[in-house]
């Protein structure tokens, strides 16, 4: 009996061209050959929670990776619950240039754009397991699964 996952799951985060083309010239600069681009979230900075985002050669046994022409993106099972949805994007003007998260799931974020607080997280098990769900206040509308909204 043949018990390979082949379901493909969506990616947690996606990259702009512009972020993508950023990333690639940055991994050309420095040389790397390993690992990927590491994006994650942490607790702390202004508005509760921060982005994280560097280059990284470990790959954990609980990290998604996501592969975006070339680019390994790697994200840790916890981060993946409040980035589920977000955009990578790079911005550059005459000042340089920066990436930037583009969040569903932030209601709020600090002026710098470096760190948010996300609607509260509410774990729900049944009997098939469990899954965490984002409980959004401003939601006056969501579908089934609980994953998209409108507001």
């Amino acid at each position: 009996m043949d018990t390979t996952n082949t379901e493909v799951q969506a990616p947690v985060i996606t990259l702009s061209e512009s972020a993508l083309k950023e990333v690639k010239r940055l991994i050309n600069v420095q040389g790397l050959t390993e690992g990927g681009l590491r994006l994650g979230v942490k607790g702390g900075g202004c508005s509760g929670l921060s982005y994280t985002i560097n280059f990284d050669e470990k790959i954990g046994p609980h990290d998604q990776i996501h592969d975006f022409d070339g680019v390994k993106v790697i994200v840790d099972a916890k981060s993946a619950i409040y980035l589920q949805g977000t955009q990578l994007d790079f911005q550059k003007d005459l000042m340089g240039g920066n990436f930037k998260f583009v969040n569903p799931n932030a209601d709020k974020t600090c002026g710098c754009g470096e760190s948010f607080s996300a609607t509260q997280l509410d774990f729900q098990k049944d009997l098939m397991g469990g899954n965490f769900k984002f409980v959004n206040p401003n939601a006056d509308k969501t579908c089934g699964c609980g994953e998209s909204f409108s507001a």
